[in-house]
C-alpha cells in the first residue's frame, strides 16, 4: 500500500519508527486500566475491599494513565517531526525539478498546477505520513491486542459475538474510499484550472482594467469557483456515506456486547467486573474502527496527490545537457550549419536550414519580423529546450560537451526582464551573488542605470517591489543587463532587451558593450543602432534571408535596406 510512498519515507524512517515505537507503548499500557477497573468493581460489588487498598489501586491506576500519556507525548512530538520533514523533503525536490526543466516542460504545466502540487498535494502527504500512518498502526496492529486481551481477560464467546460488525464497517471504508480516491484526483485537477486562472488574472490585472473587462474575468472565474464546489460536494456525498457506518456499526456492536455479556452475567459465566472490563475493551476497539474510516480517507486523498506529484517528478523531457561530458572553460566560436527546430506541439519549424558562424568577441545582430525565428535562434544557444538538432561550439558538436559550462559561459537578458521583489542590489547580484559592491556599480555604470540608482532615497538598497512594481520598464531593463554584465561571461545574449530605451540610452549602452570586449549576439528592431556590427543576420519565416556587413545588407537592397533606410527618416522625423 505504501509502495509509491517509499521514496520520502527513508528521509523520515528514524523518526518514524520512533514515533511508532512510543505509540504502540501508549497502547499497551493504555490496556492495563481497564483491567484494574473491572476487577475493582467486583470488589466493590462484593464488599470485599478496604478503603486503603481501594486508594492504593486508584493511584495505580491514575499512574498508569499518565504513563500512557507520556508514551503519547512521545508519538505526537516525532511524528510532527516526520511531518515537517515530509513538506520539506517534497517541496525541495518538486523545486528542485522546477529550476532544472526546460521550457517545454512549462509548456506542459502551467504555474497554477505547478503551485497547487507544491502546497495541496504536499499537504495531502504531510497528512498521511504524520498523524495517517500512526493512524494505519493504531487501527490494525492495536486491535489484534485489544482483541487478544479481551479474549484471555473476559471471555472467547463474548469477543467473538462482540466483533462481527466490526469487519462489515472496514470492508465499507474500503469500497467508499476508492470513490473518494476518485473524486479527489477530478478535485485538484479542478482546483489547478482555477488557480491557474487566478494567477493569469493577477498577472494581467492592468489590460483588465484597461480594456473593462472586470465583469468578464469574474464570471469566468465565478463559474470555475462553482465547478470545483460541484466536484468538492461529490467528494462530501462519500464521505458523509461513510459517517453513518462509522456511528451505526459500532452502537451495534455495543448493543450486542451489552446484550450477550448480561445473558452471561445471569448464568454466572462471566462476573460484573469482567462486562465492565469488556465494555471498556470493546470503546478502546470501536475508536479503532473509527480512525480506520478517517485513515482511509486520508490515504485516498494523498495517494491521488501522490499520482499528480509523480506525475510532475517523472515528466522527462529529454534535456540533456551532458554535464558527464568534456567541460568548456571559454567559448571561441558557436557555428550553426543547416540546423531545424521546431517548438513542442508545434508542426510547422521555427528554424529551417539555418547556417551561420561567429567567434570570439564578434558582435552579432539578428533581425527580421516579429515571428520570424529571432529569439528561437537565441533559446538554441541557451539551450532552454531539448535539442532536436546540433551545432558546433569550439568545432565541436554540442552531443559531445558539457553544456551546462557551455551556459555557464554565456549571459542572458531577455524580452522581459524578471525582477524579483528584492534590493535592486540583490537583483543584479543574482549572477555573482559573491561579488563586491564596486563591481556592483561597474557594471551598472556600463548599463547605464547607475544615474538613475543614485537618485533613489535608498540607492541600491530600494525594494523593487513584486516584478519590479516600482520600476520603469526601461529601468528593468537596464538592471536585468547590469546583472548580465556582472556574471562576466565572454558571451553576453540579449533579447531585443533595450526596447523600453531611448535611443541615446541605447546607442550608450551598445558603446559600453564594445568597450567590454565581449561577444554579443543582440536580438533587434532597431537597425540604425548596429551598423558598426561584425555581422547582421536577417530572418524571415524560421530562415536566414540575409547576411553580412551593414555596409553589405546596404548594397543588396532588400528588406534590410528598405527597413534601415524607413527607421532612419522616421528617426529624423522624431527628432
Amino acid at each position: 500500500m505504501y509502495k509509491k510512498f517509499y521514496w520520502f519515507l527513508k528521509y523520515y524512517k528514524n523518526k518514524l519508527i520512533l514515533a511508532i515505537t512510543f505509540l504502540l507503548l501508549s497502547d499497551l499500557v493504555g490496556l492495563i486500566p481497564p483491567y484494574i477497573t473491572g476487577k475493582l468493581t467486583d470488589r466493590v460489588l462484593n464488599n470485599s475491599i478496604e478503603l486503603k487498598p481501594f486508594l492504593i489501586i486508584l493511584l495505580i491506576d491514575v499512574l498508569v494513565i499518565g504513563i500512557k500519556y507520556f508514551f503519547a507525548m512521545g508519538w505526537c512530538y516525532y511524528t510532527f517531526r516526520a511531518s515537517n520533514e515530509i513538506d520539506y523533503v517534497t517541496r525541495n525536490r518538486l523545486m528542485d525539478k522546477y529550476l532544472n526543466e526546460s521550457m517545454k516542460y512549462f509548456q506542459t504545466f502551467k504555474t497554477g498546477e505547478l503551485m497547487n502540487r507544491a502546497t495541496g498535494d504536499v499537504n495531502s502527504l504531510s497528512d498521511l505520513m504524520g498523524f495517517g500512518t500512526l493512524t494505519f498502526f493504531d487501527s490494525t496492529v492495536f486491535p489484534l491486542f485489544i482483541i487478544i486481551i479481551m479474549m484471555v481477560v473476559v471471555d472467547v464467546r463474548l469477543t467473538l459475538v462482540s466483533i462481527i460488525p466490526l469487519p462489515i464497517l472496514a470492508f465499507l471504508c474500503l469500497k467508499i474510499g476508492k470513490k473518494i480516491h476518485e473524486k479527489y484526483s477530478i478535485v485538484q485537477s479542478t482546483f489547478d484550472k482555477l488557480n491557474n486562472s487566478v494567477l493569469e488574472d493577477v498577472e494581467g490585472i492592468r489590460i483588465i482594467r484597461v480594456f473593462g473587462i472586470k465583469d468578464a474575468r469574474y464570471f469566468s472565474f465565478q463559474n470555475r469557483s462553482k465547478m470545483l464546489v460541484q466536484k468538492n460536494m461529490d467528494v462530501v456525498k462519500y464521505r458523509a456515506m461513510m459517517a453513518p457506518f462509522q456511528r451505526i456499526i459500532p452502537a451495534i456492536t455495543f448493543v450486542i456486547a451489552i446484550g450477550y455479556g448480561t445473558f452471561l452475567i445471569s448464568k454466572n459465566q462471566i462476573s460484573v467486573g469482567q462486562l465492565v472490563s469488556f465494555t471498556y475493551y470493546l470503546n478502546m476497539l470501536i475508536w479503532p474502527m473509527y480512525a480506520l474510516g478517517n485513515f482511509i480517507n486520508v490515504y485516498q486523498q494523498a495517494d491521488a496527490s501522490m499520482d499528480r506529484i509523480d506525475n510532475i517528478l517523472d515528466y522527462e523531457d529529454d534535456l540533456d545537457l551532458n554535464e558527464d561530458y568534456k567541460e568548456i572553460d571559454d567559448i571561441d566560436s558557436i557555428k550553426f550549419e543547416n540546423y531545424s527546430f521546431k517548438y513542442p506541439y508545434s508542426k510547422e519549424f521555427a528554424l529551417k536550414d539555418i547556417s551561420f558562424e561567429f567567434k570570439k568577441n564578434m558582435r552579432v545582430a539578428i533581425v527580421g519580423k516579429t515571428g520570424s525565428g529571432k529569439s528561437t535562434i537565441l533559446k538554441q544557444l541557451l539551450f532552454l529546450y531539448p535539442r532536436q538538432d546540433e551545432f558546433e561550439i569550439n568545432g565541436k558538436y554540442t552531443n559531445l560537451l558539457n553544456l551546462k559550462s557551455a551556459r555557464d559561459n554565456m549571459a542572458y537578458v531577455s524580452q522581459k526582464s524578471m525582477i524579483f521583489s528584492d534590493t535592486i542590489k540583490n537583483n543584479i547580484k543574482l549572477s555573482k551573488i559573491e561579488a563586491s559592491d564596486e563591481e556592483v556599480v561597474k557594471v551598472s555604470k556600463s548599463a547605464d542605470i547607475y544615474k538613475d540608482i543614485v537618485n533613489f532615497p535608498d540607492e541600491f538598497d530600494t525594494l523593487c517591489g513584486e516584478n519590479g512594481l516600482s520600476l520603469s520598464g526601461g529601468q528593468k531593463q537596464r538592471i536585468s543587463l547590469a546583472r548580465a554584465l556582472l556574471k562576466d561571461s565572454n558571451l553576453v545574449v540579449l533579447d531585443d532587451c533595450l526596447s523600453a530605451l531611448d535611443t541615446q540610452t541605447e546607442k550608450n549602452i551598445l558603446r559600453e558593450l564594445k568597450k567590454l570586449k565581449k561577444t554579443v549576439i543582440l536580438s533587434t528592431h532597431r537597425l540604425n543602432q548596429i551598423d558598426d556590427f561584425d555581422l547582421i543576420i536577417v530572418m524571415k519565416d524560421g530562415q536566414i534571408s540575409e547576411m553580412g556587413t551593414h555596409s553589405e545588407l546596404m548594397e543588396n537592397r532588400q528588406w534590410y535596406y528598405n527597413q534601415y533606410n524607413i527607421q532612419l527618416v522616421r528617426g529624423r522625423y522624431e527628432e
